[in-house]
């Protein structure tokens, strides 16, 4: 059954092409190739040409929002491991920061889905498959790559 894919979608891989364009060469070009195979499904061209300031205005809410999703994380994850002061503080912490980055995360994805389908005339409804994925370079079955194989 082949997989349709929406506006979130695209902007799913727009934050992750941006995410790991500065990883590891083999992740930087598999999300940059699905993101650049989803655009291109939905007729986004390579390069367009802003003259209108209203989606200049977009454009660069849609760039703030993708840099505010990579850069969202909780002030503990750069902990691999932590003394017992910053395990209490976790532990009194950590729920409610994790539940307000997942609130955060979610309404900005909206927004940044929202945004995308307004600058670029993208129904709300629209929906690609497989095929227009194959279409443009990118095979939707082939696996992922592990970003933990890549540290």
């Amino acid at each position: 059954m082949e997989r349709r894919y929406d506006i979130h979608d695209l902007a799913t891989a727009q934050v992750n092409a941006v995410r790991f364009a500065k990883k590891h060469p083999d992740l930087a070009e598999f999300h940059e190739s699905r993101f650049r195979a989803l655009a291109l499904a939905f007729d986004i061209p390579d390069s367009a040409e802003q003259s209108d300031p209203g989606k200049d205005a977009l454009e660069s809410l849609a760039a703030s929002s993708i840099r505010t999703l990579v850069g969202l994380h909780s002030p503990f994850s750069n902990f691999l491991e932590a003394p017992k002061n910053v395990i209490d503080l976790h532990a009194r912490f950590g729920a409610a920061i994790n539940t307000g980055i997942q609130q955060t995360d979610t309404a900005i994805q909206e927004l940044l889905a929202e945004v995308l389908a307004e600058l670029h005339s993208i129904p709300a409804d629209r929906t690609v498959g497989d095929e227009e994925l194959r279409r443009h370079g990118l095979d939707p079955s082939s696996p992922w790559p592990d970003e933990l194989d890549y540290w």
